[in-house]
This record gives C-alpha cells, sequence and structure tokens, in this order.
C-alpha cells in the first residue's frame, strides 16, 4: 500500500483546557463592584478597567508609573511584560476616566494618608521612593499578590466565581475583542503575542461560547 503523507504532519495542537472568560454581563458586574465614593474604591476601579480596558498583565499593570500614561495620546506605555518587552496600549474611554479619577482624587490620599506616613517614618523613606502609578493602602507600591486578592475581593462581591484572577480579565478582552469582530492580528498586537498562535486560543474559546 502508499504510505499515507499525512502520517508525519503534526495536528494542530488545541489546548486542553482553553482560559476561562467572563461573559460582558459578568465583566460589568465585577467594574461595578468598588464603591467609587472612597479612594480604595476608586482605584480599584481603575485596576479593574485597566486589565479589562487594555488587556494588562499584572506585572505590567504593577510596573505603570505616571510617565507611562499619555492622556493626549490615548495610549500606555507598559514595560515588565513577558520577555521583558515593552508594548504601547491604546487607552479606551472608560479606563482613561476611571484612571483620571484615580489620579486626581485617589492616589494623592493613599500617598498622604496616616498610614503611608507612619510606613514612611518606621521604613526612613521619602514619598521619593513611591515610583508606581497604583499604591496599596499604606502608600506602597502595589504588588502582584495585592492585585490578585483585589480582583478576588471584588470577583467575590460581584457573586463570580473562584477562579477568576487578574489574567481571567485579560482572557475576557481578548475574547470579548473577538466577538465583536475585531481582527486576530490587532488583538495579537494589544496583548503584545509574540507569536499569532498564541492569540488563536481565543478562537476556540469563541468557537466554544458559540456551541454552548
Amino acid at each position: 500500500g502508499y504510505a499515507d503523507p499525512s502520517a508525519k504532519m503534526d495536528a494542530p495542537q488545541i489546548p486542553r483546557r482553553l482560559p476561562h472568560v467572563l461573559s460582558p454581563e459578568q465583566m460589568q458586574a465585577i467594574l461595578d463592584s468598588p464603591d467609587a465614593s472612597t479612594p480604595i474604591g476608586v482605584r480599584d476601579r481603575a485596576l479593574l478597567e485597566m486589565l479589562y480596558g487594555g488587556g494588562l498583565r499584572a506585572s505590567e499593570l504593577c510596573n505603570l508609573r505616571a510617565q507611562d500614561i499619555d492622556f493626549e495620546g490615548g495610549f500606555i506605555k507598559c514595560r515588565g511584560g513577558k520577555g521583558g518587552k515593552d508594548r504601547v496600549v491604546p487607552l479606551g474611554a472608560a479606563a482613561r476616566l476611571a484612571l483620571e479619577n484615580y489620579i486626581g482624587f485617589s492616589r494623592p490620599k493613599l500617598l498622604g494618608s496616616p498610614e503611608a506616613k507612619a510606613e514612611r517614618n518606621t521604613r526612613n523613606t521619602s514619598t521619593r521612593n513611591v515610583k508606581s502609578l497604583f499604591l496599596g493602602e499604606r502608600g506602597q507600591n502595589l504588588s502582584r499578590v495585592s492585585l490578585g486578592q483585589i480582583v478576588r475581593h471584588h470577583a467575590r462581591r460581584a457573586g463570580l466565581p473562584e477562579w477568576v484572577s487578574p489574567h481571567t480579565l485579560r482572557h475576557s478582552f481578548a475574547t470579548h475583542l473577538l466577538q465583536n469582530g475585531a481582527d486576530l492580528r490587532a488583538i495579537q498586537e494589544m496583548l503584545g503575542h509574540a507569536d499569532i498562535a498564541t492569540t488563536q486560543i481565543y478562537t476556540h474559546v469563541e468557537t466554544q461560547h458559540l456551541r454552548e
């Protein structure tokens, strides 16, 4: 018999575990969870909007500095992503508004809070040591662990599943873009994927949603 020419070819690999994504309604529920009247609530809304509206990785969000935001041009410069590569992400209207509220209202309060002053006195440090755009409750640079806790806290408040993490919001951003007709190459660019094969995982997620 003839040899099968396809025998030595690799079948396309579909990931065994597709990333979890939230529906647009679930996404809105988590975005609406923070209390808009408190500095922490305004900060949390900005964090959630940046993870979802910009598809940022947790490390990129924690590494953001004030000078990385270009409000006039409408983009964010992300540093310290995968492979240490910098990338530029468009700043959407909702994320922009949440960021402006945070920078104008919350950040000065977090830097000037009694907890922040006590922390600086204890460690003999000044506000000049604080470089991150996003701050913790004691005025310190926000860590990835804290970011994960913040996201899980608001997921619980919104009645969402236990598996929700900062990366879930990035996955949801990509999937919702695809559902709204965005081009796969554009999504690859926005997520900062080196290989389009990584971005193609979202087409499998979308197919699964359509089946359901």
